[in-house]
């Protein structure tokens, strides 16, 4: 006589596999997260990582000397950014933003764009550098009685690096040595200006940009170059070096 299976126990072994999270050989594959793994060298700094789906977004911050970061995304259309250190970094736009009267924030960035499609998918974390730090070297016989501004049309940077349009503008003094520095956020154009002030008045201004592209500084550089200026009152002369490079510029005005 042939027996027959108990109903009952065979129906809720189906419920209870369909009720397993994650995905089974019997679901739609393209349903199921990707596993992102992304590594990069140790960080120096803390950091913040934002990722961006169909989902929504995330935002995990990582310790210093952290060597990786792994998540489950939806597959499609993923972009990540990434700061370090993530002071100033605005999460919610994936911005950093240059503060009013202040230079760039010396911040490391990253962005990509994924379009997931597999189970996992893995990559390397490229910091980018998207600031030059200018060094003012000033050579007057008499000191220094003067402050420097550098101005220009950059307010900020998107995580890729992206200038963001917007007034910048920050002022310094040199110190006892005639040296001051001035962190510049990537420059779309040679537009910056270097102002002169005595007593908080400008006295005289440099087109600064195209002084810097004379002397073939690259702002579409994967990684921006620090660069000096130096400045002669004595010979009323600009002279810009940059990696080796030199050329000197005679003032129009007398100081």
């Amino acid at each position: 006589m042939m027996k027959t299976f108990p109903r009952i126990p065979v129906l809720a072994g189906i419920l209870m596999l369909v009720s397993l999270p994650g995905c089974s050989v019997l679901e739609d594959r393209d349903l199921c997260p990707t596993q992102l793994l992304l590594q990069f060298p140790p960080l120096d700094a803390p950091a913040v990582v934002v990722v961006e789906s169909s989902k929504g977004r995330s935002v995990d911050t990582l310790a210093a000397g952290s060597r990786d970061f792994r998540t489950l995304v939806p597959r499609g259309p993923v972009r990540v950014s990434a700061a370090c250190p993530p002071e100033g970094f605005e999460t919610g736009t994936s911005r950093l933003p240059v503060p009013p009267d202040a230079d760039c924030p010396e911040v490391l960035l990253f962005s990509r764009k994924y379009d997931l499609s597999g189970e996992s998918c893995r990559d390397s974390l490229g910091w980018r550098k998207h600031f030059c730090r200018l060094e003012l070297r000033i050579d007057c016989r008499n000191g220094v009685p003067y402050a420097f501004a550098v101005s220009g049309g950059v307010a900020g940077l998107e995580a890729e690096g992206r200038p963001v349009p917007g007034t910048f503008r920050c002022q310094v003094r040199p110190d006892a040595s005639g040296r001051c520095r001035i962190c510049l956020p990537r420059q779309p154009d040679a537009s910056l200006m270097l102002e002169i002030l005595l007593d908080g008045s400008p006295v005289t201004s440099f087109a600064l940009g195209e002084f810097l592209a004379a002397a073939g500084y690259d702002w579409t550089a994967e990684n921006l170059e620090d660069t000096t200026v130096a400045v002669d009152y004595t010979r009323t002369s600009l002279t810009l070096r940059y990696r080796g490079w030199s050329e000197t510029f005679r003032f129009n005005v007398v100081i």
